[in-house]
C-alpha cells in the first residue's frame, strides 16, 4: 500500500502462519474500539451499560444444547491428517520471552459486565483439513491437546510400499517355504508381457474392443506403458488357484486370489478376458460378474513385515482350496 515515501510502504498483513525470521518490530501494541481493559473511573455508577438486555418472552424457553460438543461441517476423508495448531510462541520463534503491550484506558465509557455466553455460541474458522481451512463449529466446550502424528510415528517402523515388487517379494517368499504340496510360479497372457527381474508381469489391454475406444486406465501415462498385472499361479494336488496385483499409483492395494470352480487351470485367454473386464471397471470385477469362479481378496495396507503379506494370501489360498468344487 501507498506509504509516505515510496522507500516506505505500508504493509497490510491478512495472515501469517509460520515465520523463523527476527520480528521486524520492536513493539507491537495490541487495541480496539470498547475493549475490556478498564479506566480510571471504573467505578462510576453512572456509566451506561454496554448493551441492553433482550427482553425474555414468557412461555419460551430457550433450547438447551449440550456443551461437550465439537464437530465439524466437513466429511472425514481418507488419506488426511487433522491440522495440528501450535502455539503462537512455537509458529514465531522470535516472540519468546516478548509480551504484547495493552495500553491503559484512561476513561471507560462504559459500565463492565461479566457476559455469560450461552451454550449454543458458536465460534467459526477452526481448520479441519490439512493446510486448508474448512468451515467448522465449536460449541463451547473443552479441548484437549492430543500428541502430533509426526512425533508418533517416529518409533512405529516403516511401513512396506505398496508395490509391485513387495507383492513379488511376497509370493517370492511363500515358494520358499516350500509348501508340500504347491508349485508356484508368475505366468503372463501372451499380449503385453513384460519383465520384473526373473519372473514374468502380464499387462492389462489397452483398448476396449466393443466401443473401440483406448481404456485411459490401462494405460500409465507418465511412462507410456500399459498398465502391468502380476499373476502367479500356484498349483498343488491337482487344483490350481491364482493371486493377482495390479499395478497401482496409490497405496491401497487389494490382492485378488481367483480360481475356478472346478479348480482347474485358467487358460490364457480367459485371462486376457478378465483383465479386460478389470480394465473396463477400473479394477478387480465383482464376485457376481465372475460366474463359474471363487474369489477372495487380502488388502497388504500399513503392514511391516513381508511374511505377514506372505502369510495373508496363504491363508486366502487355503480358504479357495477348501472349499468343494461346484459342479453343475
Amino acid at each position: 500500500m501507498p506509504g509516505p515515501t515510496p522507500q516506505r510502504p505500508r504493509w497490510l498483513v491478512l495472515r501469517i502462519e509460520r515465520c523463523s525470521a527476527p520480528f521486524p518490530f520492536g513493539t507491537v501494541v495490541v487495541d480496539r474500539d470498547n475493549n475490556s481493559a478498564p479506566g480510571d473511573n471504573r467505578d462510576d455508577e453512572n456509566l451506561v451499560p454496554a448493551w441492553v438486555k433482550g427482553e425474555r418472552t414468557e412461555g419460551v424457553s430457550e433450547k438447551q444444547v449440550a456443551p461437550n460438543v465439537f464437530q465439524s461441517n466437513e466429511e472425514p476423508q481418507r488419506g488426511f491428517d487433522p491440522l495440528r495448531i501450535d502455539l503462537v510462541e512455537d509458529r514465531f520463534e522470535d516472540l519468546k520471552s516478548k509480551k504484547l503491550v495493552k495500553e491503559e484506558k484512561p476513561v471507560q465509557r462504559f459500565r463492565h459486565s461479566p457476559m455469560k455466553m450461552a451454550a449454543s455460541a458458536v465460534l467459526m474458522g477452526l481448520g479441519t483439513g490439512q493446510g486448508t481451512w474448512g468451515t467448522s463449529n465449536l460449541q463451547l466446550t473443552k479441548l484437549t491437546t492430543v500428541q502430533s502424528w509426526e512425533s508418533m510415528r517416529r518409533d512405529v517402523p516403516a511401513v512396506l510400499p505398496a508395490s509391485m515388487e513387495t507383492f513379488v517379494g511376497a509370493i517370492e517368499s511363500l515358494a520358499e517355504k516350500k509348501h508340500p504340496v504347491w508349485e508356484v510360479e508368475f505366468v503372463g497372457t501372451g499380449d503385453g508381457d513384460t519383465r520384473l527381474g526373473t519372473h514374468t508381469l502380464a499387462s492389462f489391454p489397452t483398448h476396449d474392443p466393443r466401443k473401440k475406444k483406448k481404456i485411459g486406465w490401462a494405460w500409465m501415462k507418465t511412462e507410456k506403458r500399459p498398465r502391468r498385472v502380476a499373476v502367479a499361479e500356484i498349483r498343488g494336488e491337482g487344483r490350481v488357484a491364482y493371486a493377482l496385483e495390479i499395478e497401482r499409483t496409490n497405496q491401497e492395494h487389494a490382492i485378488l486370489i481367483l480360481a475356478r470352480n472346478d479348480l482347474q487351470k485358467i487358460s490364457a485367454a480367459e485371462l486376457r478376458a478378465f483383465l479386460l473386464a478389470c480394465a473396463i471397471r477400473r479394477g478387480w470385477v465383482p464376485e457376481d460378474h465372475l460366474p463359474g469362479y471363487r474369489r477372495r481378496t487380502t488388502t497388504h495396507c500399513k503392514l511391516i513385515a513381508l511374511s505377514v503379506l506372505e502369510g495373508r494370501i496363504r491363508r486366502k489360498i487355503e480358504e479357495v482350496f477348501s472349499k468343494a468344487a461346484v459342479v453343475p
